[in-house]
C-alpha cells in the first residue's frame, strides 16, 4: 500500500503534533495499519504510526501474507512477524533492552525486504527508498557507516555510527577537534544538532560507508 501526505497535512491534525518528520506530499509504503493510523517509515528513517486522515491512498494492495486481528471497535493487520505485541515497543527500546532492540530491527528489515518481491515497479520503488532510510536510522548491530558534510566554520563535520548510536564528529586542518563533540545521539539529533552548530543543512550530508576514505 502507498499513501501521499496530503499538501495540507496539517490542518486534518487533531492534537498539538506538528509530524516534523512526515513530507507534505510525499509518498510512503504502508508497512502496517489500523482501523485509525498507518505505519511508516518516516523521513527521519523510523517506523512511526501516523492518523489515515493526514494521507491520500495511491495504491491499496497489501502483500498475501498480511495477519488481521479484529477488536471491539478496530482492527490491525500487518506482517505477522512484527504484528505481535510488544514488537515496537521493542523496536523503540522503551524497556532499554539492547538485544530485543537489535532482533526486532533485524526482523523489520527482513520482512520488508521480503515484500519487495510481491510489488510493482512503483511501489518498490517507493519500498526501496524507505528502507534506504530505515538502515540509515537503525544500522545492522556491528556496522559502522558515516555521513560527511562540509561547513563555512570548520573544515570537516562527520557524523559517525557504530550500531544505532551517533557521534558528531569535527575536523579542522584534516585532524579531528579532541573528542566527539557530541555522541549517544540518533541520527537525526546529530543532524539537527549540526545545522544549529555549524550551520550544515539536511541536503548537504553525504553517506561514506568507509571511515578511512578521505
Amino acid at each position: 500500500m502507498i499513501v501521499r501526505a496530503k499538501q495540507n497535512f496539517l490542518d486534518f491534525v487533531e492534537d498539538e503534533c506538528l509530524h516534523p518528520t512526515l513530507g507534505p506530499g510525499h509518498e510512503y509504503f504502508v508497512i502496517s495499519l489500523s482501523s485509525e493510523d498507518y505505519r511508516i517509515i518516516s523521513e527521519a528513517g523510523d517506523p512511526i504510526l501516523f492518523p489515515r486522515a493526514l494521507f491520500d491512498v495511491l495504491s491499496e494492495y497489501v502483500p498475501s501474507d498480511w495477519v488481521r486481528e479484529d477488536y471491539e471497535d478496530v482492527f490491525r493487520s500487518g506482517p505477522p512477524a512484527i504484528e505481535k505485541p510488544g514488537f515496537f515497543e521493542d523496536f523503540h527500546g522503551s524497556d532499554g533492552d539492547h538485544e530485543a532492540t537489535a532482533r526486532c530491527e533485524r526482523i523489520l528489515v527482513e520482512v520488508l525486504r521480503g515484500e519487495l518481491a510481491q510489488l510493482d515497479s512503483r511501489e518498490r520503488a517507493v519500498l526501496e527508498r524507505d528502507l534506504e532510510r530505515l538502515l540509515a536510522m537503525h544500522p545492522p548491530a556491528g556496522t559502522s557507516a558515516c555521513w560527511r558534510a562540509s561547513s563555512n566554520a570548520i573544515d570537516r563535520i562527520e557524523i559517525q555510527s557504530r550500531g544505532a548510536v551517533f557521534a558528531l564528529v569535527t575536523y579542522g586542518s584534516g585532524e579531528p577537534h579532541g573528542e566527539p563533540c557530541s555522541s549517544h545521539l540518533t541520527l537525526q539529533e546529530a543532524k539537527q544538532r549540526a545545522a544549529r552548530l555549524y550551520a550544515v543543512g539536511r541536503d548537504m550530508w553525504r553517506r561514506v560507508d568507509d571511515l578511512h576514505r578521505p
